[in-house]
């Protein structure tokens, strides 16, 4: 990891896109490769067309959910958030996203609900 990635500035305008719906600055952080699984190691989206596919569609039909960082644990090039999901600001569920940062950008995230 180069000493001049902020990886908490990456993965904080990632989760603010997430939270205004901006799918271009949501992807923006991703790298173009980029991977996100569900535990226990499941792929779900690969590539920045899909993912850009999956939440445009999501956002979509849930326009109020948003995500709140409740703690972050960081090891080297890795940010482990435990996070809330509301809807209305009413939490939904709660899940760890585990992202790992390559070069400045995440290249996965792997999702435990």
């Amino acid at each position: 990891m180069e000493p001049l990635c902020d990886i908490d500035a990456l993965i904080d305008a990632h989760n603010k896109a997430w939270n205004r719906h901006d799918v271009a600055a949501f992807v923006a952080p991703l790298d173009p490769t980029a991977e996100i699984y569900d535990h226990p190691g499941e792929l779900q989206l690969k590539g920045a067309e899909a993912i850009t596919a999956h939440f445009t569609q999501l956002w979509a039909k849930l326009p109020e959910m948003s995500v709140t960082v409740k703690r972050r644990t960081k090891l080297e090039n890795h940010v482990v958030d435990e996070e809330s999901l509301r809807i209305n600001g009413r939490e939904i569920a709660r899940d760890v996203a585990v992202y790992r940062v390559e070069s400045c950008l995440i290249t996965r995230v792997d999702t435990i609900e």
